[in-house]
């Protein structure tokens, strides 16, 4: 009985069925309200599950690819030292042509040692997250100038055969690998930066 001497309100009428069910699942959007749990299994599909034979996802693009480029350590191994030593093997011939004055050769067998190169850190931290790393904001701009001057030198080297343009290649070649480098290195990106700022103003300064 209430102070007036009335009957007291009468409670609010729950909410409908199709409410309640938005209202939960706004919840469990926002965070606050646990998910709704599975659908019972069988005794069947308990028993396949337990054996290896329940139902399975379908595989991503990504999982056929990491299952196809799946290697043992030891092979592994053995691709990187091998991709390696062919990668030195090019670029000590690359010298070589510098020497004679071969350029469109030095650019071509130049490119051919950083491609065998690159595949050896392919096998050595795995072609997924080797590509990962390489597209990651903070080094997207230096790989896709790198793999742009890698394809520019050998398009130059073999169909123009101009000295000038294969040199001013690889020299974009060393500089947007060594800007890649030293995207692992604590403020070596910008130590970079300041060297290069001082070098621009003693050469405007002259």
């Amino acid at each position: 009985m209430s102070w007036f001497g009335g009957a007291p309100p009468p409670p609010p009428p729950p909410p409908p069925a199709d409410e309640e069910g938005l209202l939960s699942s706004f919840r469990r959007t926002i965070g606050l309200a646990p998910p709704p749990p599975p659908p019972p299994a069988s005794k069947l599909d308990s028993v396949m599950g337990m054996v290896g034979l329940g139902p399975r996802r379908e595989p991503t693009l990504m999982d056929e690819f990491n299952e196809a480029t799946t290697l043992s350590y030891k092979n592994r191994l053995y691709g990187f030292g091998i991709c390696l030593a062919v990668s030195i093997l090019f670029f000590f011939l690359s010298v070589l042509f510098i020497y004679i004055l071969l350029f469109a050769a030095f650019g071509v067998f130049y490119t051919i040692g950083n491609l065998c190169l690159l595949g050896s850190s392919f096998f050595l931290i795995g072609p997924t997250r080797q590509l990962k790393m390489m597209f990651k904001p903070i080094r997207l701009i230096a790989t896709i100038i790198y793999l742009g001057a890698l394809g520019m030198t050998l398009f130059v080297a073999i169909y123009t055969k101009s000295a000038l343009l294969v040199l001013i290649c690889v020299i974009i070649q060393i500089c947007a690998i060594v800007w890649y480098v030293a995207s692992y290195l604590p403020f070596a990106q910008t130590l970079l930066k300041k060297c290069c700022g001082a070098c621009a103003d003693s050469i405007t300064s002259v």
